[in-house]
């Protein structure tokens, strides 16, 4: 029986011996391939990563990029707001010049609290730039068309022709206008004289 345990214990022992390079090379693979996968998922995070690293620069550049554009917007739309502004009180000015300008012609007919009235109701700043223009466009019209109401007659002599102007600049003085308006008035009513008179010699 003990010969049995020591050949036992001995065949044992010759099998550890068999077994031992096969259980230390099944280690060394196991080992490995551990240390491959934990590569793989080094690699695989590091990827990620810089993935989202790219994505965050991608999303910065965007917003960068909205921002500006935004800002571009509005600094485009401030200076349509004051180019509209500016050509709408140049409407204004041009159709008060004018009204100014014949104001004594044409006042019993369109006076001041009209044209204050028609510039509050219908060349209001919140109306679009396009309508302002257009309605400031028809007021001049309708100016130049009372003034048309008080063209002379055909005059029958230069002396008519020339009493005729001759009375429209006494009356621009003594309608109380500015020094300013009353010089550009009376520069109308000599360019109006001039026209009128050599109309009226060509057609002699």
């Amino acid at each position: 029986m003990a010969d049995e345990a020591e050949k036992m214990s001995f065949a044992e022992w010759v099998g550890r011996l068999v077994l031992f390079p096969l259980s230390w090379a099944d280690r060394a693979a196991t080992a490995k391939r551990r240390r491959t996968r934990e590569a793989a998922e080094a690699e695989e995070a590091e990827r990620r990563e810089q993935a989202a690293a790219l994505q965050r620069q991608q999303d910065a550049a965007q917003a960068a990029a909205q921002a500006d554009e935004r800002r571009r917007a509005e600094k485009e739309q401030e200076a349509a707001l004051e180019d509209a502004k500016i050509r709408a009180e140049r409407t204004r000015f041009k159709c008060q010049l004018l009204y100014d300008q014949h104001e004594y012609k044409i006042r019993d007919k369109f006076p001041q609290e009209k044209l204050k009235h028609y510039f509050e109701e219908y060349l209001d700043d919140e109306l679009s730039i396009e309508v302002i223009e257009r309605r400031g466009q028809e007021l001049e019209a309708m100016i130049h068309g009372f003034l048309d109401d008080g063209k002379p007659k055909k005059p029958r002599s230069r002396v008519e022709l020339k009493a005729f102007f001759d009375k429209q600049r006494a009356d621009a003085k003594e309608a109380g206008l500015s020094t300013e308006v009353l010089e550009a008035t009376l520069v109308d009513i000599n360019v109006r004289e001039d026209q009128a008179m050599m109309d009226f010699l060509g057609d002699e």
